[in-house]
């Protein structure tokens, strides 16, 4: 089998649930570091208490970025190594995620196009859910790769 028939046979496939990744405090504030967004809201939970969501959550940029780490955890992970970030169509911060929640990721292959020779772009429906109320999902994007194989 071809590599662009490999990557067409994903279009329409659901890969996940990923292995849950716990959203500890350290992260977000060490996160908010990182990115100068030291909102109290993210990074004091004692101030958070009195705040829009009766506790500390995290950055919605965190939460975005946890994609990646959430790809590489798919079970039976197949996807080539040499990847680049191409970027996103659509980005939406369902709800907030939650210091001490629990969060996992599903992804579905809604396309792949090859763009040239060993060059395959890849869209991907992604969804992050908590933990918390039940498996709520708090991100939604389509999410754009660009494979190298």
């Amino acid at each position: 089998m071809t590599q662009t028939n490999a990557f067409s046979e994903l279009a329409g496939k659901k890969l996940g649930p990923t292995p849950w990744l716990e959203l500890t405090q350290d992260r977000v504030t060490a996160f908010g570091g990182v990115t100068l967004d030291f909102d109290p809201h993210h990074i004091d939970p004692r101030q958070a208490k009195n705040g829009p969501f009766g506790v500390a959550v995290a950055q919605g940029f965190l939460t975005l970025s946890l994609l990646t780490h959430f790809v590489e955890k798919l079970p039976g992970n197949t996807m080539p190594e040499q990847n680049v970030n191409y970027g996103f169509n659509k980005v939406r911060f369902i709800k907030p995620a939650m210091v001490g929640s629990k969060l996992r990721a599903y992804f579905t292959c809604v396309g792949a196009e090859q763009r040239a020779p060993g060059q395959h772009l890849m869209t991907f429906e992604t969804i992050i859910e908590s933990d918390a109320d039940g498996g709520t999902p708090v991100l939604a994007a389509e999410w754009l790769t660009l494979v190298y194989a």
